[in-house]
């Protein structure tokens, strides 16, 4: 197979520093990941490039003589040919992985973390993230065998159906992710002793 692909990447920033301790920015940006061939189930054809788009307008603060730090993003994505690895039987190779492109995806988050220094030594850090994604409508589709459905839909087979498939949720995406963390650093002799705590929470995720 040939397979020729063109993605350049790009982006275009504004900055603005309000104060001495409040940093303010809106970024676009357009970037590509490569597209390639399946190798491992080689009759398959090759993917095309995922084409990603971007916009953020965030914010970076350190007030109280830098004993606290303060960022945050809300950023929207849109992904083109969206690359995901598909898990299926393939005749005359069996059971196998390979990856195709799954119409246009669509993904808007929050994302933000503190960290403070409440006294020498203690350092406390929590961030989190809030997404949410989906296909654009009508973008993502197959042809399926639906019993009775009267479809013929691919080569005039009977029961064919090209099936929207644009409210499936995206693979690996959570909605939620959180982390706390809090460290104590004690001088011991020459050196220094750390201790560390940390929680973590990561959402429900899609994986067929």
């Amino acid at each position: 197979q040939n397979a020729k692909f063109d993605y350049p990447a790009w982006t275009l920033g504004l900055d603005w520093q309000a104060t001495e301790q409040l940093f303010v920015y809106l970024k676009t940006s357009g970037a590509a990941k490569a597209g390639g061939w399946n190798l491992r189930a080689g009759g398959l054809p090759a993917f095309a490039p995922e084409k990603v788009r971007d916009v953020e307008l965030g914010l970076k603060a350190d007030p109280f003589d830098r004993r606290v730090r303060f960022n945050s993003a809300i950023f929207g994505m849109e992904k083109k040919s969206n690359q995901a690895i598909v898990n299926a039987f393939v005749p005359g190779i069996g059971v196998t992985q390979y990856i195709q492109n799954n119409g246009t995806v669509r993904i808007w988050g929050l994302e933000s973390e503190l960290t403070v220094v409440p006294w020498e030594g203690m350092t406390l850090s929590a961030n989190g993230s809030l997404q949410d994604g989906k296909y654009k409508k009508g973008s993502f589709s197959e042809v399926q065998i639906v019993a009775g459905s009267g479809c013929t839909a691919q080569a005039g087979v009977a029961n064919s159906c090209l099936v929207d498939l644009s409210d499936l949720p995206l693979i690996q995406l959570p909605k939620k992710q959180i982390n706390l963390s809090a460290t104590q650093k004690y001088p011991v002799g020459p050196g220094t002793l750390s201790v560390t705590g940390n929680w973590a929470y990561i959402g429900s995720q899609h994986f067929n």
